[in-house]
């Protein structure tokens, strides 16, 4: 009896305890429940939903299995797995419970979780329809934020985004659909709307709330903004908004992860130090079940590259390996392990290395282009041009099809350019995504046609402009090209299709000419010009004949020129002439006069002299004058003479 009426209340306290709410106390009172009777299938259900509802799923998975009545509780456990992470085994058994509402709203979110978006989205549309909330609406928008962002390609119909749901996840979804679809001015706009319904969602539920604790809050959405930033190119603005969700929220695994991995790939190869200190945070165990497939195939791509930019080639090349068993369809481990042969430094044979490395890897067009490239670089194009061949589908690639033929031209093999031209022209009208008139199939039809006229094929280049022009034929330029062809090969074909050329329609056809001239006086006399001066020159210049250019003729020459020439010593200085240096005459003193000059050179005389004139000019022959006494006494009458002074003693 007293056992019973122990029995009794503890069934009556977990009654109370499950009509609270507490989930605490409902746990409690069923363990009290259980104690006393350990097959009460009630206690455990209670005790298993508490579990869930607090978030503590591996403990209600552990309960429901060392219950007995495990059995029938199947899509409690289902749950629990679902809380607990592990969505694969919770799949397993909820695709077994049948189609009731709540399984179907389960085998949704496991969908979700599963990345199978396009059966999530189904699902949730038909549970919408049976009853419509807030959270369903807001959920049908995460997984097309999901989708979109897994694949760029995937519709979003309008609706989903006109769609006014309360609440700031759906603004958050509606940003992460805007990244997706590169429009990263409206995704911070929309980060920054749900920002603000955010923060006052959590002040009318806290008003005393901490500003550091809306910060925690707030962190993924910072998190966005920073890769709305960053997609925009505002590096410096994104990286500030990583280390401030990092520092907010440094409990958060999943947020700390995407922010590290996202400033790891904005480090590059300059701040390695940093990158290896950020690179911890995609290495915490379990990581796995807070990010995507996507953010994990580029969180592992980000760690191998750290590893090429720490130098670790061999690490590197190791790692390259694994992942591309890991993620067959990326070429982005081929890249890697590529750029870690060209970033190798002081290594002989380097191109017989890739070369013997693209042979062994013939199906692998990363290498064929890596091996043009090292062939580019020591300047053996015709290697080049072999290894881009080579390339498989990337050699058809506009880009690519322009650079071979600038190495044809080059190393004057027109015929393989044509040739590439027309392989890539097969390419793309095979291909069911460039089907007849696609713009690339479009663009390398121009390119090889005007490629033939280059090489005066004319007869090509006509077939060729005329499969452009049936494909448009509003075409003005493939028209004006198959016109030029056109004359070279038929001069009256060609005239007939310009003929039938619609005339060229200008802007502006009911232009007034006189207000145009008017308009042209009015500046010119502003400018000070006079026009009707310069339009009557104009037209007597035109009608005047040009005068003959007159004959230009040779210099005069200067009369004292001496026959030989210009004498060398004209462009020199007079001191530095010959016949006037200084001590010319050193050795002869009979020759020197008074300064050392030679006698009867310059206003001396010279040596044309007559003979009579020299004896008139004789000193000796000349009379001497009579002395004046007066003179003679005024000179020695005691008086000094002017400029000498006697000393004073």
């Amino acid at each position: 009896m007293a056992d019973e009426k122990k029995q009794r209340e503890a069934l009556q306290k977990l009654a109370k305890a499950a009509k609270s709410g507490n989930t605490k106390k409902i746990i409690s009172a069923a363990d009290k429940v259980l104690a006393l009777l350990p097959d009460d299938a009630d206690a455990v259900k209670c005790k298993v939903v508490a579990l869930i509802s607090s978030g503590k799923g591996k403990k209600a998975v552990e309960c429901i299995k060392q219950s007995a009545h495990r059995d029938g509780l199947q899509y409690e456990h289902a749950y629990a797995l679902f809380k607990a992470q592990r969505y694969k085994e919770s799949y397993n058994i909820a695709a077994t419970l049948g189609d009731s509402f709540p399984v179907r709203e389960l085998l949704a979110q496991l969908h979700y979780r599963l990345e199978h978006f396009d059966k999530s989205i189904t699902i949730y549309k038909d549970l919408i329809k049976q009853e419509k909330t807030m959270e369903r609406q807001t959920n049908v928008t995460a997984c097309y934020a999901a989708a979109v962002t897994q694949e760029n390609s995937f519709n979003v119909p309008k609706a989903v985004l006109k769609r006014k749901v309360e609440g700031f996840e759906n603004s958050y979804n509606k940003a992460c659909i805007a990244i997706a679809q590169s429009k990263f001015g409206d995704a911070v706009d929309l980060i920054k709307e749900a920002a603000d319904e955010f923060i006052t969602m959590l002040k009318e539920d806290e008003p005393d709330i901490a500003d550091e604790e809306i910060e925690q809050e707030l962190a993924i959405l910072r998190v966005q903004e920073g890769v709305a930033r960053h997609r925009m190119g505002d590096e410096t603005k994104a990286q500030t908004l990583y280390n401030t969700a990092i520092k907010s929220a440094p409990e958060n695994v999943g947020i700390v992860a995407v922010a590290s991995n996202n400033l790891i790939a904005i480090n590059g190869d300059k701040d390695v130090f940093n990158s290896k200190h950020r690179i911890k945070a995609l290495n915490i165990k379990g990581i796995e079940q807070n990010l995507s497939m996507k953010q994990l195939q580029s969180a592992a791509f980000n760690k191998c590259l750290l590893q090429l930019f720490s130098n670790d080639i061999a690490k590197c090349r190791e790692t390259c390996a694994h992942l591309r068993t890991k993620y067959p369809e990326s070429k982005t481990p081929d890249l890697i392990e590529a750029f870690s042969y060209l970033k190798e430094r002081k290594v002989k044979n380097k191109a017989e290395r890739l070369q013997a490395i693209s042979n062994e890897n013939s199906n692998n067009e990363v290498y064929a282009l890596v091996l043009a490239q090292e062939y580019s670089t020591k300047g053996d194009f015709s290697r080049t041009l072999t290894s881009l061949l080579r390339s498989g589908t990337l050699a058809y690639e506009p880009s690519y099809v322009g650079y071979i033929i600038a190495l044809c031209n080059r190393l004057g093999c027109p015929d393989k350019a044509s040739s590439h031209i027309e392989q890539a022209i097969r390419f793309y009208k095979s291909s069911q995504q460039f089907a007849g008139s696609g713009e690339i199939l479009r663009l390398l039809l121009q390119l090889q046609g005007d490629y033939k006229l280059q090489q005066e094929m004319y007869t090509d280049a006509v077939s060729i402009f005329k499969e452009l022009v049936d494909g448009d034929p509003e075409d003005q330029e493939a028209n004006a090209a198959l016109i030029v062809a056109m004359a070279h090969v038929d001069i009256d074909a060609a005239e007939q299709l310009s003929a039938s050329i619609p005339p060229l329609e200008l802007e502006g056809d009911d232009v007034d000419v006189d207000e145009l001239e008017l308009a042209k006086k009015i500046r010119t006399q502003k400018a000070g010009i006079d026009i009707d001066r310069l339009t009557s020159t104009a037209t007597k210049s035109s009608t005047v004949e040009k005068k003959k250019a007159k004959r230009k003729r040779p210099g005069k020459k200067p009369k004292v020129m001496k026959p030989g020439g210009p004498d060398p010593n004209r462009w020199l200085p007079k001191w530095q002439r010959e016949a006037n240096k200084k001590g010319s005459n050193k050795g002869d003193k009979n020759k020197r006069g008074k300064k050392g000059a030679p006698v009867g050179s310059g206003t001396q005389g010279s040596s044309d002299i007559s003979e009579a004139e020299m004896k008139r000019l004789d000193a000796a022959n000349r009379k001497p004058k009579p002395s004046s006494s007066s003179s003679a006494s005024k000179k020695s009458n005691g008086k000094k003479s002017a400029g000498k002074r006697k000393k004073r003693k």
